[in-house]
């Protein structure tokens, strides 16, 4: 039966990202998002306040591992 009171937005997906060498989790609702979140925390953990990065994307299976190859998005963080 339909419930009025659940939301329909699509609940995020989780995503694998790699940025040299260092896997990330993220769970976003697309595969941009998920680049700019990886490159986030990836800059946070190395005190890095700007830059350009590369981030390979590819979505999670049940056991956190990518589904197929991911694809590259370049991230740039602003000062």
């Amino acid at each position: 039966m339909f419930d009025p009171n659940q939301s329909l937005s699509p609940s995020p997906s989780r995503f694998v990202c790699e940025i040299g060498g260092q896997e990330y989790l993220i769970d976003a609702d697309t595969f941009e998002a998920a680049a700019q979140q990886a490159a986030q925390r990836h800059a946070a953990e190395r005190d890095i306040e700007q830059g350009t990065f590369t981030v390979n994307v590819a979505e999670a299976n049940e056991a956190d591992f990518p589904l197929i190859a991911g694809n590259d998005y370049t991230v740039t963080l602003p000062a």
